[in-house]
């Protein structure tokens, strides 16, 4: 089987699963152009804003 063919098969027998891969190119954002220490920070605050909801509180900036 050529490399195509396999890939098919795969994706046929995923979506007979009920499970989704994503068909197109991913290019990741340039690592000069990422700023991590903001991108952390938002997903800290994001986690902390999901524990207060649900009433649970890990995250160690966590305020009630």
């Amino acid at each position: 089987m050529q490399n195509e063919e396999k890939l098919k098969a795969a994706i046929e027998y995923l979506r007979h699963r009920n499970k989704y891969i994503l068909e197109c190119k991913w290019v990741p954002t340039p690592s000069e152009k990422t700023d991590v220490r903001k991108t952390m920070q938002e997903y800290w605050e994001t986690l902390g804003k999901m524990y207060r909801i649900t009433g649970l509180c890990f995250y160690y900036k966590c305020k009630k």
